[in-house]
């Protein structure tokens, strides 16, 4: 049914592409969750694959960061050892802003793993759901890696604005 909604919101934006409404509730239904995310981003850790996570990030935040891809690579390779067991940890925040015919919405969490060499790390994510204003900016904003001690290891990118 989702899909069916998506393709009817794709057509009617083709038709009315200036419509808010019909964009806010287009990127809305695209937004895959967290489980869904989390899920892409631990398994793509495991298997060295920046490739996946650079492909997640905001055509905004890949336009404006810097070797996204080797910054990828250098937050993977900074875990010491596989992902045994992962868990979401506690919302980072969500955000939800509308006003005459803007909105925008965006949500940020914490991934808690656990290596096969006993270490804990935090992934922290951020991501722009609905940018009526900005599409451009709807994907992940940020990625952050921590360990349990809250010392910050890596990030991926910071926006400015």
């Amino acid at each position: 049914m989702t899909k069916i909604i998506v393709t009817i919101l794709a057509v009617l934006l083709t038709i009315f592409p200036n419509s808010g409404f019909l964009l806010s509730n287009y990127q809305n239904l695209t937004f895959l969750g967290e489980d869904a995310i989390t899920d892409t981003i631990v398994e793509a850790i495991n298997n060295n694959d920046a490739d996946t996570i650079e492909a997640m990030l905001s055509q905004h935040t890949k336009e404006n960061g810097e070797n996204l891809n080797q910054k990828i690579k250098e937050l993977i390779a900074a875990i010491d050892g596989d992902i045994i067991e992962y868990q979401e940890h506690g919302s980072g925040g969500d955000g939800e802003y509308s006003n005459n015919g803007v909105s925008i919405k965006d949500k940020s969490w914490k991934i808690l793993i656990k290596t096969d060499t006993g270490k804990e790390y935090l992934v922290c994510v951020s991501w722009v759901i609905v940018n009526t204003s900005n599409p451009q900016k709807v994907g992940m904003k940020t990625l952050r890696l921590i360990d349990t001690d809250f010392n910050q290891i890596k990030t991926i990118y910071t926006p400015t604005t």
